[in-house]
């Protein structure tokens, strides 16, 4: 399985917050040295808002990708953490719990601060307060600390912006970010709305560029034409998925899951998709690379099932069901969360109850008798 898939060493954890215990998830990645560590921060606990948002997966992906472990966790009230929510001041006052952990965890470390929305506008305060080395912030709730007197960091800060935000207007941005003496700067994103709806991969290539610019690397030319407000290169293919990829697609979502994916998911991924479509050990290598960027730039599932739907019988479909709980089951245990995730997409699929019952039940069962 080549090095991209494998996914940073996760860890579930329970950190001391202002109003009781924050939920939190540390994801380190292989080639971390310690000296550097980011705390991001999710969209408005009142909303939906969680730490496992889309937009707050890919900042943690893109810093786990430079190197950075990455911490998200859950304000007050969101989640399994404690309390309710406190119109901001509580939340700032949970991120500096969150960051304080991070700094105690990595001792000397480099604190890097992230956030979308309501997080945004969230990291921006707590960077000020633990005088963060380095700060993005992506569609940022900038009502929220934009006021005459506000202290603002002044550290190296990006500012990714969607131009079509139907939440935070691009204009109030632009016009905030020109009055300020010591600007973000500012990636204006075309045609993007506030959630990055099939924007995700632009947004990670945006934030990669730019730490590496920041690092003293040179400035790219794709970088400079994005905060010109040009469209960005396009790193998908741009035709439409076949099932192959659809399929790949949703076995690594399920890997993923349970925040826990492991070389031997990865492994029997492999296995059944060469059995399946009759693929050698390189054209596998090359569908999960795709797959894995689709997954990743994914709004829903439904994505996935709805090509399946179109073009597979339901035989094919049993058999997609089928091997989601062969990877699940990959590992000897079949995680609650792997199962729920099964249980959504079958249903998406219009796979009976009873049936993804019976395919559970003929997979366990022949993977006791293989013991």
């Amino acid at each position: 399985m080549s090095a991209n898939l494998l996914r940073p060493t996760a860890e579930r954890l329970t950190i001391a917050g202002p109003a009781g215990d924050l939920e939190a998830l540390l994801e380190t990645p292989a080639d971390a040295d310690g000296s550097r560590v980011a705390v991001i921060c999710h969209p408005h606990p009142v909303y939906g808002g969680t730490m496992t948002n889309k937009v707050v997966h890919v900042l943690a992906k893109t810093c786990n990708e430079r190197g950075v472990p990455a911490v998200r966790f859950n304000f007050r009230g969101v989640g399994a953490s404690a309390g309710a929510y406190d119109e901001g001041a509580g939340e700032t006052q949970d991120a500096l719990a969150v960051m304080d952990w991070a700094l105690q965890r990595f001792p000397g470390a480099t604190l890097w601060a992230a956030g979308f929305s309501f997080g945004g506008a969230i990291a921006v305060r707590a960077a000020v307060a633990r005088n963060a080395q380095r700060l993005i912030t992506v569609a940022p709730a900038v009502h929220r600390f934009a006021v005459d007197g506000a202290e603002l960091p002044r550290c190296p800060w990006l500012l990714v912006q969607g131009d079509r935000d139907e939440l935070v207007d691009a204009g109030e941005i632009q016009r905030w970010v020109a009055t300020l003496e010591h600007p973000p700067q500012l990636a204006l994103l075309p045609g993007v709305d506030h959630f990055f709806h099939g924007r995700l991969n632009e947004l990670r290539s945006v934030v990669l560029e730019w730490l590496d610019s920041t690092r003293g690397g040179r400035m790219i030319e794709h970088l400079k034409r994005i905060f010109a407000g040009q469209p960005a290169a396009q790193g998908l293919l741009e035709q439409r998925e076949p099932h192959e990829l659809a399929t790949a697609a949703l076995l690594i979502e399920l890997a993923r899951s349970d925040f826990s994916e492991s070389q031997v998911e990865l492994d029997a991924i492999r296995k059944l998709l060469q059995k399946r479509f009759g693929l050698d050990a390189d054209a596998v290598e090359k569908l999960l690379a795709e797959a894995g960027r689709r997954a990743d730039d994914a709004v829903s599932l439904h994505e996935f099932t709805h090509r399946l739907n179109r073009e597979l019988p339901e035989s094919e479909k049993l058999g997609i069901v089928e091997m989601l709980w062969r990877v699940s089951q990959a590992d000897g245990h079949i995680d609650k969360h792997e199962e729920q995730l099964i249980q959504r997409i079958a249903g998406l699929l219009h796979i009976s109850d009873r049936d993804r019952v019976r395919l559970k039940l003929k997979v366990v069962v022949a993977d006791r008798l293989d013991d």
